[in-house]
């Protein structure tokens, strides 16, 4: 009896252990995507004000104008929807980090082909969304959003260079991006393990005290 009483107990403590690391991990998570939606909700703003009032000709959206204003607007409303999704702590994270990944992707590679290739430099931010919003993402979806986002603006570079918008060069600085969110969805996982552990820690800590 008393053995079966301790393996009860420790099946109960492991259980326990399994549950405050999951609450802990999904508070994080929350976290994170909060910090990513506010640069989100920042980066629609101020396409927005380029769009209002860039010089002529236009730093963005040069080759697609209608399509480019479009697709900021869209991005601008999208973006506050998603930050209202999340003050639902009731909606998994994982659903509302894979929504963002989606929108994030289709609308800045469409952002720049309207704006005429790799050259505007705005698939670099793929690169923030994609690594940032993968920390809150198990470890294979985390790949996996890398290598979509890397294949997503490799196909925009062949489109706009099979129509002359870019050169041969620009494969140059796409692969860039594409393999630096590759090699960082590699590297990120054991800094969002052990932020994970300290948060973790930090917690019990506190309510000891």
């Amino acid at each position: 009896m008393v053995c079966a009483a301790e393996r009860f107990l420790a099946k109960d403590n492991q259980w326990k252990a399994r549950q405050r690391e999951t609450l802990a991990s999904h508070e994080l998570n929350r976290r994170i995507l909060a910090l990513v939606t506010g640069f989100r909700l920042a980066l629609a703003a101020a396409l927005v004000l380029v769009a209002t009032l860039q010089p002529s000709p236009p730093l963005l959206g040069a080759r697609y104008p209608l399509l480019f204003i479009g697709l900021i607007c869209i991005y601008a409303v999208v973006s506050v929807v998603v930050a209202l999704m999340l003050r639902d702590s009731g909606r998994p994270t994982v659903s509302i980090a894979w929504v963002q990944l989606i929108f994030d992707i289709v609308c800045i590679v469409l952002i720049v082909h309207s704006s005429g290739g790799s050259s505007s430099g705005i698939e670099s931010l793929l690169v923030v969304f994609v690594i940032s919003i993968g920390m809150t993402l198990p470890p294979l979806s985390c790949y996996l959003a890398a290598v979509l986002a890397s294949l997503a603006i490799m196909l925009e570079q062949s489109i706009s260079f099979m129509q002359g918008a870019s050169t041969a060069t620009d494969f140059i600085t796409v692969g860039s991006s594409a393999a630096i969110m590759l090699a960082m969805s590699l590297a990120i996982r054991p800094l969002v393990r052990r932020v994970s552990e300290t948060a973790e820690l930090a917690r019990q800590a506190t309510s000891r005290a």
